[in-house]
C-alpha cells in the first residue's frame, strides 16, 4: 500500500481553468505557486544523475495544498528505454501541448526540456488560459503577441490588473517580466534557456516588485 498526502485544493490545471466559479489569484499568490514549483524541479535536477528530469511538466501535474502550496508530483514520466537494441534515449509520454518541439524533432529529452514545459506553466498563471484552448495554443498565441507588440499584455489576466492604484502599475511591470522570462525558457535554442535555479532567481525578484519593492531592488 502506497500512502499520499492529500491535497484539497487539487490541480493547478483546476484551479486555473476548472469549471463552476474560479478561485481568486493575486499575482503573489500565483508567483508563490510558480516559485514553489520551481524549485522543486531546480532541486531535481541538481541532485539527480545525468539527465534526471521529470518529464511532464505541466499545470494539471501540480497539486496545491489548503494553503495552496504546490506539490510537483508524477515525477519520473521520462523512463529511460532501450531502442533499436544497441542504443538508449528518453522516451516521454506527456500531454503535447508542453512538450519541448526539440524532443519531438531529435527525441533529445533533457532538463532544459523541462524548462521549455515550465515556461508554458507560467504562460497559464498569468494569462488563466490553458495551453490549448478551443482550437488556439497559448504557446503560440502568445509568441504572435510577443513579435508584434513586444509583451503578451493582451494575453494578461485581467483580475491580476483589476484597480487603478500602484500597485496594478507594478504587476504590469512583473508581468512583462514574466512574459521576457517565458520567451527565454520557449527558445528554440536549448542553450539560450535559463536553467531552473535561474528562473527560480529571477522569479524570486519578480516577486519582491509585486510586493511592494522596485525594480530596482529586483534588478
Amino acid at each position: 500500500m502506497l500512502v499520499f498526502e492529500f491535497v484539497p485544493r487539487g490541480s493547478l490545471h483546476s484551479v486555473l481553468h476548472g469549471a463552476g466559479k474560479t478561485l481568486p489569484l493575486s499575482l503573489p499568490v500565483r508567483l508563490d505557486i510558480a516559485i514553489g514549483s520551481a524549485e522543486a524541479l531546480a532541486y531535481m535536477h541538481s541532485h539527480g544523475g545525468h539527465n534526471h528530469v521529470h518529464g511532464d511538466v505541466k499545470s494539471g501535474n501540480i497539486l496545491l495544498d489548503d494553503n495552496l502550496t504546490p506539490k510537483v508530483s508524477d515525477f519520473g514520466s521520462a523512463k529511460l528505454v532501450s531502442v533499436a537494441s544497441r542504443y538508449s534515449k528518453w522516451c516521454v509520454s506527456g500531454d503535447m501541448s508542453y512538450i519541448d518541439p526539440i524532443y519531438i524533432k531529435s527525441g533529445r529529452f533533457t532538463e532544459k526540456s523541462d524548462v521549455y514545459s515550465f515556461g508554458v506553466v507560467l504562460l497559464e498563471l498569468v494569462t488563466r488560459k490553458p495551453a490549448k484552448y478551443g482550437d488556439n495554443s497559448l504557446y503560440l498565441d502568445f509568441i504572435r503577441s510577443f513579435k508584434e507588440e513586444g509583451n503578451g499584455r493582451n494575453l494578461y489576466d485581467e483580475e491580476i490588473l483589476s484597480g487603478d492604484d500602484a500597485r496594478s502599475y507594478h504587476h504590469m511591470e512583473c508581468l512583462d517580466r514574466i512574459s521576457r522570462l517565458v520567451v527565454q525558457c520557449l527558445k528554440e535554442d536549448v542553450d539560450e534557456r535559463p536553467t531552473m535555479a535561474e528562473v527560480v532567481e529571477e522569479l524570486k525578484q519578480v516577486k519582491a516588485i509585486a510586493s511592494g519593492g522596485s525594480s530596482s531592488v529586483a534588478s
